[in-house]
């Protein structure tokens, strides 16, 4: 079972946000986490389509980095499944962006199970593909799998760890209502469901509902500002993507 070792770096920094990163004993050896959670009625986060993204530039290389670059956000951080040519890929399922669906829901992708949705009131929700309504979501991106079924039940079964750990990139939501953003080193999603389900007397997270964003360190990226002049980057911010959720100070 996955059991929390190590935690060596706090940060509250900016207001409303804390950076933490711990280690713990997975399945084939150590994981680092870096786990950045935010107070949702301080902040806003956003779902951006990259592709329709900054109309008004005549160059467009839909990475992570030109939206940070253009936004300047707390927090950044690709998802959704996508195909087509690396250099302009194209979202294979459900994006929302200001109420208006930019491509549909696929209910038959077999990996992209979940929604992440930020609703009509500005919070943020995560939930089945088959749970999804139009017009619930002002902004929404299908990505996957689930990791934590809603109400706090592991979403992923035990034999998914036979097969190769990888670096993930998650969201999560936990009993307090915080939202979660999370880079992995290569783990397997069984052992990170284990240890997020649990509670935080017991070392873990507490958190109710999860989702796997994006896997690979060379294809995704999870950037964070710090406030003191100081970004976090975990993965590749050149990496071009369909969907980036963003966090921004509220205007």
């Amino acid at each position: 079972m996955a059991k929390a070792q190590v935690k060596n770096l706090v940060v509250a920094i900016p207001r409303h946000v804390t950076y933490k990163r711990f280690t713990f004993d997975g399945i084939g050896g150590p994981v680092t986490i870096d786990d950045i959670s935010l107070d949702q009625d301080a902040l806003e986060t956003h779902v951006i389509d990259v592709l329709g993204f900054d109309n008004k530039s005549t160059y467009k290389s839909y990475a992570i980095g030109e939206v940070v670059r253009i936004l300047h956000p707390i927090i950044a951080i690709n998802a959704g499944a996508s195909s087509g040519d690396p250099a302009l890929p194209a979202a294979l399922g459900l994006v929302v962006d200001n109420n208006k669906v930019v491509t549909a829901l696929n209910p038959k992708q077999s990996l992209a199970t979940g929604v992440f949705c930020i609703d009509q009131t500005g919070r943020a929700r995560i939930f089945h593909v088959g749970a999804y309504r139009q017009g619930t979501c002002r902004e929404a991106v299908q990505s996957g799998p689930v990791v934590i079924e809603p109400h706090g039940v592991v979403g992923i079964l035990q034999r998914e760890d036979t097969h190769p750990r990888l670096a993930r990139f998650l969201t999560a939501l936990d009993r307090s209502g915080k939202l979660h953003f999370l880079a992995t080193t290569p783990a397997h999603l069984y052992d990170l469901a284990q240890l997020m389900v649990r509670p935080v007397k017991n070392g873990g997270m507490d958190c109710t509902d999860a989702l796997n964003l994006a896997t690979g360190d060379r294809e995704s990226a999870l950037y964070f500002f710090d406030g003191l002049n100081k970004a976090h980057v975990f993965g590749n911010l050149d990496a071009p993507v369909p969907t980036v959720i963003v966090v921004q100070n509220r205007v």
